[in-house]
């Protein structure tokens, strides 16, 4: 398993967002107006993104919420559409 990225506007012209409601228009690029490296001095270190997954998938098992996102065949038909259009570039 491997997480990939899908662009926001390839997801909403397949009618696809509703099923990832983290989908955000906001560039997060430099969105933090200071710098970090005070922090990183003080021992801040930034998550990997396969455990910030497990984490929340962790909590999210744990807290018994509604299942979020689409399900498989769905996921699986998006994954194949993305690649053939990108091999096909």
């Amino acid at each position: 398993t491997r997480p990939v990225w899908l662009d926001r506007d390839w997801l909403a012209a397949r009618d696809a967002l509703g099923g990832f409601p983290m989908a955000s228009s906001f560039d997060f690029r430099g969105a933090a107006p200071y710098a970090l490296e005070r922090a990183h001095a003080l021992g801040l270190t930034h998550r990997d993104v396969a455990d910030s997954v497990r984490a929340t998938l962790a909590w999210h098992d744990a807290a018994g919420t509604a299942s979020a996102g689409i399900d498989d065949d769905a996921e699986a038909a998006l994954l194949a559409s993305w690649d053939a259009e990108r091999s096909a570039q």
